[in-house]
């Protein structure tokens, strides 16, 4: 059991180490002019095929991807947890948020790469690569996910609705950056990787701790309320 335990452990780590390197493959692309080109081309391209009828929707979504939301639901769930004496989980939470959004503002600090030209539909500021939104919803929506399929999931279908619904929801966040004219696909692509390797270190965090925090005592509490 041990074994199985610490392979998990190393499985998540490596996950995380082989995001970090395509971050950087991403990243140097930014150094060839034929993908610059490209990159600049695609945000236009997508709003043109899409049309405006799209508007609405990309900027309820984008907003769902931002702290506005992010924060909120954090905090309403690191209360729930603090009563309840999930005192890890929630530390866990907080950690992954906050985290996430710190080294987000530091890897754009370190690239410098400015922001689309074209006129964005939203309000964005500070620099563009990697994606804000793509980064943060990767990790927070990520763990959530991760969360509810371990302690409020009762079957794999379940889980697997849990995942998808996920995964619909990030993807979507990132391509509403680029409809609504405020991010690169690049930026985007960026921000899902580095994201990806906050999530699979803040899982694996979550590996090492106490065996009773991760199992028994999360579920007992859960149960409690049915």
């Amino acid at each position: 059991m041990s074994l199985l335990f610490n392979r998990k452990q190393g499985y998540l780590l490596t996950g995380a180490i082989l995001l970090i390197l395509f971050f950087a493959d991403v990243a140097s692309a930014y150094g060839e002019p034929n993908l610059i080109e490209l990159n600049k081309g695609i945000g236009s391209t997508l709003y043109n095929f899409l049309g405006a009828g799209w508007i609405p929707l990309f900027t309820v979504i984008t907003y769902i991807g931002s702290g506005y939301v992010s924060y909120p639901l954090t905090g309403a769930l690191i209360l729930y947890l603090l009563v309840r004496k999930n005192y890890w989980i929630a530390a866990l939470l907080a950690y992954n948020l906050i985290g996430v959004r710190q080294i987000n503002h530091l890897l754009k600090s370190i690239f410098e790469v400015a922001r689309p030209e074209l006129e964005p539909l939203v309000h964005a500021s500070y620099y563009s690569f990697p994606s804000g939104h793509s980064m943060n919803s990767m990790a927070f929506f990520g763990l959530l996910a991760f969360l509810l399929s371990r302690y409020i999931s009762r079957s794999k279908a379940q889980s697997a609705w849990i995942w998808t619904s996920a995964a619909i929801l990030i993807f979507l966040i990132g391509l509403s950056r680029v409809y609504l004219g405020v991010h690169f696909p690049l930026d985007v692509l960026g921000g899902f990787a580095a994201g990806g390797a906050w999530l699979l270190l803040s899982i694996c965090i979550h590996s090492f701790l106490p065996l009773k925090e991760r199992s028994i005592h999360m579920k007992r509490s859960m149960d409690d309320e049915s």
